[in-house]
């Protein structure tokens, strides 16, 4: 059986498209209307054009199928296309057993994810990938101005003497090794240097989730290196353009073996339980979020209160809400009863990269007290020192609940633990099952 391979996709020769097909199908599951009501239908979809073309990620899925089933595979090489670049181990003294075996891993395969948790270091072992190839067009690809800075300054400590090229933020200067925002790199007019590397990098790369927008366009550069970096792999249909446009996962690092060996600390989740309030049973859910949650002023009260308590014990923390009107409320209210007793800042899409990342190192400084944060620092913000997590947004789904609990996950020689404040919220049927969802997942990693 051959299949040519090309740095985008891939094609199995046309007596190998029905095995091809089977073996690059997934369950989706669409809703339609019927009468007045919806019904739910399964459909089975294929990662495969009916002329035998697929993207190369999935390169590895066919060919194991195609041996299980005896059939051996003869990989041709597309002549169009260059070559992945060499790499030579350049191996960086302080990097952990479990980081040296995802570098490896990475640059053996050329294309795939590596699964490591927050605090685990996946900057360091992205830059040491790029140190092992030390000739290459290399583009980092980062999703918010706050993760942008952030990389920025670790990559101008490890790669001291060579230019780092920056895209986004109102900054167009690319290099041999280029940091890009996502929306920035994108543009039409930018986007020739992610067609122009030879390898894409891209951080948080659980938001690839089709062939389209952004991420399809730059993953769908000819670059013959893809590799992805992502705490929280999708489950769902996602998994399969996340395979297709990078890779399969080829290393993970565990929670539970990095908490063990004392490399990230433990959360502990307790739960505060916020008293009903009438009339939000029967009402809709952003009625219900808005009257139960952002206004609710006994809740936010109940914010302040925590907030005193850990930050009068020498704690700092992260307030993370979902709206900019509920960190304006929080705010307001503990400067209404706390005016001057504790320095903090509400951190929103008003504040510049710049700011964000001067919050974030006062912060972890313990310069200021504590933080109030909406979405713009949910992922890859690194606060060492953070020790608190107070969730006042709530929320349904678990990959942003773990990516915030990520903010207080590395350990230091004064940490080995950090605490997540929850509160309950039975107001309303939804917030309820919301709850129930972060419930679930806390029990889950064991944190509670």
């Amino acid at each position: 059986m051959r299949i040519t391979k090309g740095p985008i996709y891939s094609k199995v020769e046309t007596n190998g498209i029905p095995i091809a097909q089977k073996l690059l199908s997934y369950r989706d599951i669409i809703f339609v209307h019927v009468g007045y009501g919806m019904k739910e239908v399964v459909k089975y979809k294929y990662m495969l054009s009916p002329k035998g073309r697929f993207l190369t990620g999935l390169l590895p899925r066919v060919t194991e199928g195609f041996e299980r089933l005896g059939r051996k595979v003869e990989i041709l090489h597309d002549s169009k296309f260059p070559p992945e670049p060499l790499y030579k181990l350049n191996p960086i003294p302080y990097l952990r057993d479990y980081q040296e075996k995802l570098v490896e891993a990475a640059c053996e395969h050329h294309r795939g994810v590596i699964v490591a948790p927050t605090g685990a270091g996946k900057t360091l072992i992205a830059m040491s990938i790029i140190n092992n190839y030390p000739k290459a067009r290399i583009v980092f690809v980062v999703p918010t101005k706050s993760l942008f800075k952030q990389t920025e300054t670790k990559f101008r400590e490890f790669f001291k003497g060579e230019k780092i090229g920056l895209i986004g933020d109102g900054e167009n200067s690319p290099e041999r090794i280029t940091i890009a925002i996502i929306n920035s790199l994108s543009k039409p007019k930018k986007i020739k240097n992610a067609m122009e590397a030879d390898i894409i990098i891209v951080d948080e790369c659980h938001k690839v989730s089709s062939v389209v927008g952004g991420y399809g366009q730059i993953l769908r550069s000819p670059a013959p290196i893809k590799i992805g970096l992502t705490a929280t792999p999708p489950k769902d249909k996602r998994k399969w353009f996340l395979e297709g446009l990078v890779g399969p996962i080829l290393g993970e690092a565990k929670k539970e073996d990095l908490v063990a060996m004392g490399h990230i600390s433990k959360p502990k989740v307790i739960i505060r339980h916020i008293p009903t309030i009438g009339g939000l049973k029967k009402v809709s859910y952003q009625m219900a979020y808005e009257k139960g949650v952002v206004e609710n002023k006994l809740r936010n009260k109940m914010v302040v209160d925590e907030l005193m308590q850990q930050t009068g014990e020498g704690k700092t923390c992260l307030v993370i809400v979902s709206r900019i009107k509920h960190g304006h409320l929080i705010a307001s209210m503990f400067q209404r009863f706390h005016k001057g007793k504790r320095k903090f800042k509400f951190l929103y899409s008003i504040n510049k990269a710049d700011e964000r990342e001067e919050i974030r190192i006062a912060l972890d400084k313990k310069e200021i007290d504590f933080a109030i944060t909406t979405t713009v620092w949910k992922e890859g913000i690194d606060i060492p020192s953070l020790d608190v997590i107070i969730n006042a947004a709530g929320g349904k789904d678990e990959i942003p609940c773990l990516q915030w609990i990520g903010r207080g996950m590395r350990a230091t020689k004064d940490k080995s633990s950090f605490l997540i404040v929850d509160f309950f919220d039975e107001s309303s049927n939804f917030l309820v099952s919301h709850f129930g969802n972060r419930f679930a997942r806390y029990c889950k990693e064991g944190w509670i």
